[in-house]
């Protein structure tokens, strides 16, 4: 399968299985070899929530990151909190989502049940 075409599905897929939850208010795109210290970058701009969307060479998803905010700037610009274009350097192993909620309450987020399992690209 394409490259693209690959990147495509995936965007589809975060769209159809994270992005539906109209709790989201906005969300960011990125990579990264550290989920973890990424997502607790991201807590401290208000991201409460960070997924792991995709794994795999870093030209991949370097190629996967740019793919996924140009799709969301035309798809969701409302939404998406990314500036720039994305793959400055093949840096990440690991494609991510960030979400920022808009929640009366905390216990709302553990009700929200997203699960997605990263795909290999």
């Amino acid at each position: 399968m394409e490259k693209n075409e690959t990147f495509r599905k995936l965007c589809e897929r975060v769209n159809n299985e994270i992005l539906s939850y109209s709790t989201i208010t906005k969300f960011y795109i990125g990579k990264t070899d550290n989920i973890e210290e990424r997502s607790s970058d991201h807590k401290l701009h208000d991201f409460q929530e960070t997924y792991p969307i995709a794994t795999g060479e870093p030209e991949t998803i370097n190629d996967a990151e740019k793919y996924a905010i140009a799709y969301f700037k035309e798809k969701d610009a409302q939404r998406i909190a990314n500036v720039g274009s994305g793959g400055e350097g093949p840096d990440g192993t690991i494609l991510y989502i960030a979400l920022m909620y808009e929640i009366e309450v905390i216990e709302e987020l553990s009700d929200m049940d997203i699960v997605f399992n990263p795909i290999k690209i």
